[in-house]
């Protein structure tokens, strides 16, 4: 009798245990702002890295947001991804202002294979990510403020469950201008990196039309934006994947990618019928990856409404 009693205590015990274990394990991530340090006067330019940091075990594979600040003391002026974390954005981080709303930045990405921090060498321990970062220009004296809005964080667990986010907002004084105002002044020079782009169909996508999938990287100023052109057309821009117009397949097909600073890349596609090729098997993969999570916000969004 005692026997089973001693059973029943040390089962009722774990489970206990496990209980309050799931109930105080939260899994969160911390998004927050960091400058040089130095002082900024009216008419300087400075760079501030969004950043995030997951303070957990448990991967993260997508974040999306928006990013504001005080309008009337200072100004974004360029956004800078090629450091990011992040390999493919669904929204490029990029300066917005719609009607009468405040100008911001609104972004969304997703990082397939998760993210746990960034690993230091020899010491095996991971610190926090940038983001992007953001070149401001300090338009008036007084007390500047940079602060995220609507940030979700998910978590690399299979199910998209949303992490809990700590936002720690950026708060520093804009000063009188002095004679020589701070430029930032780096030139970048280097093309995005080799462009992949393909033609396919699949019944799922675009209700199983011919269309044009593409993806690349830029890791200095960041890529701007893409371009579609087929045949002797125009070029437009376009995000991937991208319906052709022409479903015959009877014409070239350029895509090209440009970068933050205007540099150029373009990869020619033939007027043929394709088939996947299993070297750009991982590039397929990738591209899938950003079609899934581009239908899963689109649908959030959707629901959310």
């Amino acid at each position: 009798m005692h026997t089973i009693t001693r059973q029943f205590c040390g089962l009722m015990l774990s489970a206990c245990m496990v209980w309050l274990w799931s109930a105080t394990s939260v899994f969160a991530a911390t998004l927050y702002f960091a400058d040089s340090g130095v002082r900024v006067n009216k008419g300087d330019e400075f760079i501030v890295r969004v950043i995030v940091a997951v303070d957990d075990p448990m991967p993260i594979n997508a974040v999306s947001g928006i990013i504001s600040y005080s309008n009337n003391i200072i100004g974004a002026r360029v956004i800078r991804d090629g450091e990011s974390f992040v390999p493919l954005w669904l929204e490029q981080p990029e300066i917005r202002e719609h009607g009468k709303a405040a100008e911001h930045i609104s972004f969304a990405g997703v990082i397939p294979g998760g993210f746990r921090g960034l690993l230091r060498p020899f010491s095996g321990k991971t610190e926090a990510g940038t983001l992007f970062s953001i070149i401001f220009e300090a338009k008036d004296v007084g007390e500047a403020r940079i602060y995220a809005d609507e940030i979700d964080i998910l978590l690399h667990d299979g199910s998209g469950t949303s992490a809990e986010v700590t936002i720690e907002p950026h708060s520093f004084p804009v000063y009188p201008a002095v004679d020589n105002a701070a430029r930032i002044t780096e030139e970048d020079t280097t093309p995005p990196t080799e462009l992949f782009a393909e033609i396919a169909s699949d019944s799922t996508i675009f209700g199983g039309q011919w269309f044009v999938a593409f993806y690349t990287t830029d890791k200095e100023s960041g890529i701007s934006y893409f371009e579609v052109k087929e045949g002797d057309g125009d070029y437009v821009r376009a995000e991937s994947p991208y319906l052709l117009s022409d479903q015959t397949r009877a014409t070239k097909v350029f895509v090209k990618a440009v970068d933050r600073a205007g540099n150029i890349r373009v990869q020619e596609i033939a007027p043929s019928y394709p088939l996947i090729s299993y070297k750009h098997l991982d590039a397929w993969a990738i591209i899938s990856v950003l079609v899934l999570f581009w239908l899963y916000f689109y649908f959030r969004k959707k629901r959310a409404k």
